[in-house]
């Protein structure tokens, strides 16, 4: 057998490998898909998801996931629960495939072919990531919808960039900046701004006195506002959640007895957190717009676009561990266009050992929350910094 034969069995082997990785993680485990299943079973049947009696996490607090997470998971809820988990990881593994593959056919300009997608599904196997399918969380789709559309805006398809924009703000706090600079790079802004509506539009649409009348939203704000003032995560991947990480928000005690990266804090301490935080975003969007302004049109779009995603994630007032996954475009920027795995190794050592690590941290934090989520915290921080060494080094 030649060596392109032998490179491609080794590609389908480890493509394997990974997807069997990944269903693994999430077997049989509830994670937060409970959350959506319970959601989307309520929405199919037109009744209100965001009653806050429907949930059990800290004390009923109830859904604090935005309408278009509920629409996006409901397809799954027909199925019983343990049937629409794995159905709902196959869903998000198509589209993290997808969405490397079209990252890297903006980066080389060219189809890629199966030895080096495989490597490149390899070296995108963040901890982060890992988490997310174990936890069955909606980040991937995220992920997937920017992707969607940088690649159209690559191509001056300014219409379906504008969609897929409209749909990637389900988590605006996360891509509200790359939404900024795709209007900026625009050619025409009017039909991207009037495809974005009609993208924000079409996932709020069932609450908008259509299948559900506007008014379960307000249980939604009431969710949000308690969750605010009264949980800190430690697995809070934003720089001013990891500085209050460092002061004492709870007990030493109470945070051992907590169940994941949730605690309980006091109101007041909370309240004060969650409007520090909200100043920090406020500032790091201002910066951003600053630096920005003057380098929007001498920069690379690829590299403004996940410099945008890293940054968002960085000053956001609400993340977590597996929201790392939309630092994914910004690790692959970094990798080097190889069909070598040796080459390729390489300036990847320290990130995978890197990665080892975190991913034994997930596995000792169902035990040792207290010590191991902070940890798990600065991961995000971590990454930028093999990004950013792996590009000046």
């Amino acid at each position: 057998m030649t060596e392109v034969t032998h490179a491609r069995r080794r590609a389908v082997l480890l493509l394997i490998c990974i997807v069997v990785l990944f269903m693994a993680i999430g077997f049989r485990r509830l994670g937060d898909f409970e959350s959506f299943y319970i959601a989307g079973g309520q929405f199919l049947k037109r009744l209100n998801p965001y009653d806050p009696q429907l949930y059990k996490t800290y004390g009923s607090f109830g859904m604090s996931s935005l309408p278009p997470a509920i629409v996006l998971t409901c397809l799954p809820c027909l199925l019983p629960l343990y049937a629409a988990i794995p159905m709902w990881d196959i869903i998000c593994l198509l589209l993290w495939s997808a969405s490397l593959y079209l990252w890297a056919e903006l980066l080389w300009g060219e189809a890629v072919d199966l030895p080096l997608f495989s490597r490149l599904c390899a070296a995108s196997l963040m901890a982060p990531l890992c988490w997310a399918f174990g936890t069955h969380q909606v980040i991937v789709p995220v992920l997937f919808f920017a992707t969607l559309a940088c690649w159209s805006m690559r191509r001056n398809n300014s219409g379906w960039a504008g969609f897929a924009t409209g749909l990637m703000l389900m988590k605006p706090h996360l891509t509200i900046l790359l939404a900024g600079v795709l209007l900026l790079k625009s050619k025409r802004r009017i039909l991207f701004i009037a495809t974005l509506a009609a993208g924000l539009i079409l996932l709020y649409l069932p609450f908008m006195n259509t299948i559900r009348p506007i008014s379960d939203l307000r249980a939604w704000r009431q969710t949000i506002q308690r969750q605010q003032s009264e949980v800190f995560y430690l697995d809070e991947q934003g720089i001013a959640g990891r500085f209050a990480s460092i002061f004492p928000l709870v007990s030493h005690a109470d945070a051992k007895a907590s169940s994941g990266p949730g605690i309980l804090i006091p109101q007041s301490k909370g309240r004060l957190l969650s409007r520090f935080k909200t100043v920090f975003w406020i500032i790091g969007c201002g910066l951003w717009a600053l630096w920005g302004a003057s380098r929007y049109k001498r920069m690379n779009d690829l590299s403004l676009y996940a410099t945008a995603l890293a940054w968002s994630l960085l000053i956001s007032p609400y993340s977590h561990f597996y929201d790392g996954v939309m630092l994914i475009p910004l690790i692959i920027m970094c990798i080097p266009k190889t069909d070598r795995f040796q080459q390729l190794s390489k300036p990847l050592l320290v990130p995978f050992t890197f990665n080892l690590f975190v991913i034994i941290l997930v596995v000792l934090a169902n035990r040792y929350s207290f010590y191991m989520w902070p940890l798990m915290g600065w991961t995000s921080v971590a990454y930028c910094a093999f990004a950013a060494w792996m590009v000046f080094c």
